[in-house]
């Protein structure tokens, strides 16, 4: 034991020697560090350690070189890199190391690990931490979610994420989540896609405008931008991993030939989603098939700017969305609830990008579905729009219909209600809606929290209070400016 952690203690003998040379920590404060961690040391060389151990040495450790950095920048010490300005942080990494030896069945140790490791950029590493993670917890699926997001927003590795999601996907079939984040992966790499060819396409106009002048002998030289041409094949670039048919059957959806009109590649891109859509039925229970249809209508929403999506939400998710309201009504739920509400505010929620509710997911962001400010250009449009006013109508007519449905569960209607509360709230709220349609807004909140409040064994959250009591003051200083 007391060999073990005098070996400890003298591996970190040449950086406490250059922080005292470089005037960082004074003897005192070496001595102290020395101590401190040949008592950290020796709690873990006992024969029974405890997590608590290793997570209270890392923290010393961590605040260790945040002081380190701060007196590095207050004394303004330059130079070539020495051992003391990376021997902090590698050591942290160590323990981090030890600690998931001894413990592996910790998640939450690993999820630590692999976000302080994002936290000093050591990418190389992350790699290797989530696939040591993932060996020793196959059904965790925040694991998983967390290497696919490094893959494909950190590493920008399309290829390695899909892989990722279909072994995941082989291990984890009845996970909602799961099937929601692929369905999510690929729509936010045809996002990519679009946007990166909507770029080149600007570039290529700019470059043409230069050189408009030019002689028509002449030829342009190799700074002129070729539009790359993305086929199928390179889409689904993953041939060796087939994650229990999931593969095959997306790539099945894309074997005829890519057309070069736009509106048929659409199509085709938008069959691959729609192909993991009906493939995810297959494995989901109903109430899980609900989760999975408000996630796909969501994601759907936030990208409705982009072909692929808005193809899907005028051509099939209205169908899809009435079928389902009629399989899953009898099963209820909370999920229910929340599909019925997304049917209510259909039109509108296609116009404003899904942004109203602010959802908190529990699934990381996939780059370009990163949270953001509302657009406030887009919103504004869409509110003066002269059929915004219908698309409001349609949704006040079916939010009667929800509240005349005798037969849908108590959990589902106080799902429902929240959210709509929430929704016509956020919309009175833009400073671009005309008093009118606030009042009748605020009119129509008040309805959903009577409705609410009707509930059997309903009480309000801190929200919902909060919502309420400012709508009653919105609405009296409403009332006084139409009088």
């Amino acid at each position: 034991m007391a060999e073990k952690v005098q070996y400890y203690l003298e591996r970190s003998v040449p950086e406490l020697e250059d922080l005292l040379e470089k005037k960082i920590f004074n003897q005192e404060e070496i001595n102290s560090i020395v101590k401190s961690r040949r008592e950290y040391e020796g709690k873990l060389s006992r024969r029974q350690v405890k997590l608590t151990d290793f997570l209270s040495y890392i923290q010393y450790e961590m605040t260790l070189e945040a002081l380190r950095k701060k007196r590095h920048k207050r004394l303004q010490i330059k130079g070539k890199t020495t051992v003391s300005d990376y021997a902090g942080v590698r050591k942290v990494l160590y323990l981090f190391l030890r600690a998931t030896n001894k413990f592996f069945g910790d998640s939450t140790l690993w999820l630590d690990y692999i976000q302080y490791a994002k936290s000093i950029h050591a990418s190389h590493i992350v790699g290797k931490i989530c696939a040591a993670a993932i060996q020793k917890h196959p059904n965790n699926i925040h694991l998983w979610l967390v290497a696919c997001d490094n893959e494909f927003t950190e590493n920008a590795n399309m290829p390695a994420a899909r892989s990722l999601m279909h072994r995941a996907l082989r291990l984890n079939k009845e996970s909602s989540v799961l099937w929601a984040s692929y369905f999510r992966l690929e729509l936010a790499y045809m996002v990519k896609l679009h946007y990166r060819t909507e770029i080149l396409l600007a570039a290529n106009t700019e470059k043409e405008k230069a050189t408009s002048s030019t002689p028509s002998g002449d030829t342009l030289d190799s700074d002129h931008i070729q539009l790359p041409s993305i086929s199928m094949e390179e889409y689904l670039a993953n041939e060796n991993d087939t994650a229990s048919g999931v593969n095959e059957k997306v790539t099945s959806a894309m074997n005829a030939e890519v057309s070069t009109n736009d509106a048929e590649q659409v199509e085709k891109y938008a069959n691959v989603l729609y192909t993991i859509y009906s493939t995810a039925l297959e494995s989901l229970s109903k109430r899980e098939s609900a989760e999975f249809l408000v996630a796909v209508l969501d994601f759907l929403f936030e990208c409705a700017s982009v072909p692929v999506a808005r193809y899907l939400l005028s051509e099939k998710m209205p169908e899809i969305l009435e079928n389902a309201l009629k399989d899953l009504k009898a099963e209820g739920g909370a999920a229910y609830g929340a599909l019925v509400h997304r049917w209510s505010v259909y039109s509108i929620f296609c116009k404003f990008h899904g942004i109203f509710p602010d959802r908190a997911s529990l699934l990381p962001s996939m780059g370009v579905f990163a949270s953001s400010a509302p657009n406030l250009d887009l919103i504004s449009r869409v509110v003066q729009d002269s059929e915004f006013i219908h698309d409001l109508e349609l949704s006040i007519q079916k939010y009667q219909a929800v509240v005349s449905d005798l037969a849908l569960s108590s959990s589902s209607r106080q799902e429902f209600y929240k959210l709509y509360i929430q929704t016509t709230y956020e919309i009175s709220s833009l400073s671009v809606t005309e008093s009118s349609v606030s009042l009748a807004l605020n009119m129509l909140t008040n309805n959903a929290f009577e409705k609410l409040k009707e509930q059997p064994l309903f009480k309000f959250d801190d929200n919902l209070q909060r919502l309420y009591e400012e709508i009653q003051i919105r609405n009296g200083a409403l009332a006084e400016i139409a009088a």
